[in-house]
């Protein structure tokens, strides 16, 4: 088949939807089918970065990069008028682009309905609560919703989500789910990357981290949602019980870390901090889970969170946020206290609001949940884990065999195939 993926950025732009089209599109060039990518001309949204160079293919996959613009402010909104042309004109036989609410995704019932080309999106859906910025721009969110938004999402062929919870979230603003129309496919892992269980020595000498330093590991890009300024609070109480732990953020700075380094220096932990930036070499990036003790991820909102799997593959325990489809890839299901729902909506989600109860923490067969925001039950689930090696090890354990058994790009992309066949009848 002539597939197009459409997306708003690509490798070597970080980020775990960039990561889920290169990964997806390449096994797919593997299995025989003519691939290509269209994108912008970013490495990153906020802030705004473009590339001034790029190669054509990336990892054997072929690209067009757009130049993207935006008004600004708290009516920033991506467009790139360039990929519209290419994408009437370009050879496919099933178009599928990624992320709810980009412009690439707002091209697809034009597609179908002008090339009558069977079209299918991947909505990496995120709620209006969870959307950056001031009033205004979630007052924005919120007409798009209830105008665009929900006309897009039924009409196209294929919705997929990540998991059940955030297929919850669509329905909130008009999500047609009749007609088995939307369908639930993970995103995944490379396993082959983690057949051996990383070793932590090489990141440990690399950053200087001694042997008797119990290590809190975050990965991901350092942004505004990624409840980093959670973790900080959370800090001195950790190094109450545990003096030598040491904190590791891996990711590029997104515009959070001056602001979140002045409080860490108010709070007299800063010396604790590591801030390692992105990781370009994969080796040594894989190595800084091997040297976690336990991984953590306090996000706002995750549709899915492909770090999880990372930390998972590596066999650490982990401690996220209860919300979005966290939860999920714990191997908890949807209904946990503060599963994706906004605080204080008095159970507009499936779970008891963001927030939950004050202090509570909630064991799954991988790790631990805790509410967004709540500092007190982060403190105390890292805590936990890092006073008790036999719960570190069965988790570790158990949430590397869910890796291996539930999450893997070739199993993904199979299914994602099948979808394309079924509408394409190939």
């Amino acid at each position: 088949m002539r597939i197009l993926q459409l997306c708003t950025r690509f490798p070597p732009a970080p980020g775990g939807v960039e990561t889920h089209v290169l990964e997806i599109s390449r096994r797919m060039r593997l299995a025989g089918h003519e691939v290509s990518v269209l994108t912008s001309d970013l490495y990153s949204e906020t802030p705004l970065v473009r590339m001034e160079k790029w190669e054509r293919e990336v990892e054997g996959v072929p690209v067009r990069r757009f130049r993207a613009y935006t008004p600004g402010g708290e009516a920033h909104y991506l467009v790139y008028p360039s990929m519209k042309a290419a994408l009437m004109k370009a050879p496919a036989e099933v178009v599928h682009a990624h992320s709810y609410g980009y412009f690439q995704t707002n091209l697809l019932p034009l597609v179908r309905k002008l090339r009558r080309l069977p079209t299918v999106l991947t909505a990496h859906f995120h709620p209006d609560w969870s959307t950056w910025g001031g009033e205004k721009r979630r007052g924005l969110r919120k007409v798009y919703d209830s105008t665009l938004g929900k006309a897009v999402l039924n009409n196209v062929d294929i919705v997929i989500a990540h998991t059940r919870e955030e297929i919850g979230l669509m329905e909130q603003v008009g999500l047609d789910t009749s007609g088995n129309r939307v369908r639930i496919v993970p995103a995944g892992i490379d396993f082959a990357k983690y057949e051996r269980v990383p070793d932590g020595a090489p990141f440990r000498e690399r950053f200087g981290i001694g042997q008797d330093e119990m290590v809190v590991l975050f990965s991901g890009r350092l942004a505004q949602n990624k409840g980093l300024a959670v973790l900080a609070e959370a800090a001195p109480e950790v190094l109450r019980s545990f003096p030598r732990a040491r904190f590791v953020l891996v990711g590029q700075d997104m515009g959070v870390r001056e602001k979140l380094e002045k409080r860490l220096g108010e709070l007299g932990v800063r010396d604790r901090f590591l801030f390692t930036g992105h990781l370009d070499d994969d080796a040594l990036f894989r190595s800084a889970y091997g040297a976690c003790d336990v991984f953590v991820l306090p996000s706002e909102y995750e549709a899915f969170g492909l770090v999880l799997l990372e930390a998972m593959a590596s066999e650490k325990p982990v401690v996220a946020s209860a919300v979005g489809g966290m939860p999920e890839v714990l191997g908890a299901g949807s209904r946990v206290p503060g599963a994706g729902t906004n605080p204080g909506a008095g159970g507009r989600g499936q779970g008891a609001g963001r927030k939950g109860a004050e202090g509570t923490v909630t064991a799954t067969e991988c790790g631990l949940l805790v509410g967004y925001e709540d500092r007190k039950a982060l403190a105390e689930a890292i805590c936990r884990l890092l006073g008790d090696d036999g719960m570190r090890r069965r988790m570790g354990a158990a949430g590397r065999e869910r890796a291996r058994r539930e999450f893997n790009w070739d199993s993904v992309t199979g299914r994602i195939i099948d979808i394309y066949r079924e509408l394409s009848g190939h």
